[in-house]
């Protein structure tokens, strides 16, 4: 995990203040202090860092360095992605994801991160053109929010705690977002608790030009789609397709995967290679429960890892405020952040199927399309 930041003046001859971009990288400190690096222009500062140790401390480029990259990201096909830009006669200098992402934008434009797979949020500036284009991850997995600083420029950043660094961002609160979270629980993309800060969509991006801001959805859930197969040879796709998947997820340090017993968490732990991590924490659970679930990792191959988790609800609640900037009223978030933190103690990287069963038509789906004022009112 990693964070990045910038920010953009529209007038070319501003400079961007150093000591206000150094405290931007420095509130993202706790999702990256191994490595970081910083790249200022004519009206432009970008920053990154990184939980990984990196010799690299410059902001990534093409060869020309007419192209630079900022990237949140874990690309799970990168290694085939650079070998076809290198036939396409791309050479690189760093082995980084923002190092490809500045080549295959070079090569394919905005289209390139259509061809990205896996979690990413990312930043690409076109000196040339004097255009940035942001970017977020097909289901949002790497978050990323702006500002429009009245019409002088923007701002960007991982978090909304960088984005509040920069004084000319305003603090209002956000009636509309308010009452979204009363009626739902949550705020609902692409707004925040702020007036002035904006979250960016998952599979969108945005493009600033001139003094123009402009997004643009490139990716949705298939949803739609109908497919003539029989249904042996359906399954065959989708355990092809979800061992792929998950390998996919399992170069970067050691992984395993998360196996609390379900549809989901079991549909990943059998697509396991023989060899890797099954883990599961109790949380308030049977002994008995968590004897079973690790048979049945056994039974497939596997490691099996029995932890348990005890949640202290106060001080995860306040840490939980921290990271996400803005309230949310979800309990299992308490209990999810503790079965990741007992995760940790086992592996680097650990697959979790929470809320995937519902892409199966496991669950009845549910789509709120409007709240009357009476219902709000009660709730």
């Amino acid at each position: 995990m990693g964070g990045i930041i910038g920010k953009l003046s529209f007038d070319r001859d501003v400079q961007i203040s150093r000591a206000t971009a150094a405290r931007m990288i420095g509130a993202l400190q706790h999702r990256g202090h191994a490595s970081s690096g910083m790249y200022h222009g004519a009206g432009l500062a970008l920053g990154w860092c990184d939980t990984a140790p990196s010799p690299e401390t410059q902001v990534a480029r093409n060869e020309t360095g007419t192209v630079r990259v900022v990237a949140d990201s874990a690309v799970s096909n990168a290694p085939g992605l650079r070998r076809q830009l290198e036939r396409l006669g791309h050479f690189f200098d760093g082995t980084s994801d923002a190092d490809l992402i500045a080549h295959a934008y070079e090569q394919w434009g905005d289209a390139c991160v259509e061809r990205l797979t896996g979690p990413f949020a990312c930043a690409i500036w076109d000196e040339p053109s004097r255009r940035l284009l942001l970017a977020r991850d097909h289901v949002g997995i790497r978050p990323l929010c702006f500002a429009l600083l009245h019409g002088d420029g923007v701002v960007f950043a991982s978090e909304i705690k960088a984005l509040l660094q920069d004084p000319s961002v305003g603090r209002e609160w956000n009636p509309e977002a308010i009452d979204s979270y009363l009626a739902l629980g949550y705020v609902p993309s692409p707004l925040t608790i702020y007036r002035r800060v904006t979250k960016l969509e998952p599979a969108h991006t945005l493009v600033v030009e001139g003094r123009r801001l402009s997004t643009r959805q490139f990716w949705d859930f298939p949803c739609d789609q109908s497919i003539a197969r029989r249904p042996e040879q359906a399954l065959d796709v989708v355990e092809s397709q979800l061992r792929l998947s998950v390998a996919g997820h399992l170069g970067r340090g050691s992984a395993g995967a998360l196996h609390s017993g379900g549809l989901a968490s079991s549909a990943i732990v059998a697509a396991l290679p023989r060899g890797q991590a099954a883990i599961a924490v109790g949380v308030e659970q049977q002994p008995a429960d968590l004897v079973r679930i690790a048979e049945a990792a056994r039974h497939l191959g596997l490691r099996s890892e029995i932890d348990l988790a005890t949640p202290d609800a106060g001080e995860v609640a306040r840490l939980l405020a921290f990271h996400l900037d803005e309230p949310i009223a979800d309990p299992a978030a308490v209990t999810q952040y503790s079965v990741f933190v007992a995760a940790r103690r086992h592996v680097d990287v650990a697959l979790a199927g929470h809320g995937a069963a519902a892409l199966w038509a496991g669950y009845a789906r549910h789509r709120i399309e409007h709240i009357e004022a009476e219902m709000r009112s009660m709730l």
